[in-house]
């Protein structure tokens, strides 16, 4: 399988969860899983067809993944964009972008 990869749980609040409860982020911070070093050099198989609308959430202040490069894969997936000022805990910290564009998806 290979190394394993895990965020340090000091380190998990600034990098995930920066502005959400304290308990919130404990617990998120306890229940994360190691991803595989392998999975960062993996190569995509097929994108999604042209005729299919895709839509992106890129958390502003996203200290995991950085907004540039968020923003840079929704244009490369010709993907309608959103933006939420938020930590890279998008669901947690911005929950009504999320509902409002899976929505937007939907109908």
């Amino acid at each position: 399988m290979g190394p394993e990869l895990v965020v340090n749980a000091a380190s998990y609040p600034s990098l995930f969860a920066a502005g959400l409860p304290a308990l919130d982020t404990a617990v998120a911070a306890a229940g994360r899983r190691p991803i595989l070093a392998a999975a960062f050099d993996e190569q995509i198989a097929a994108t999604a067809p042209a005729g299919i609308r895709k839509y992106a959430l890129v958390a502003t202040r996203d200290q995991a993944i950085p907004p540039a490069a968020e923003r840079f894969e929704a244009r490369r997936a010709h993907a309608s964009i959103t933006e939420v000022d938020s930590p890279h805990a998008i669901a947690a910290a911005g929950p009504e972008a999320v509902v409002d564009v899976i929505h937007r998806a939907t109908h």
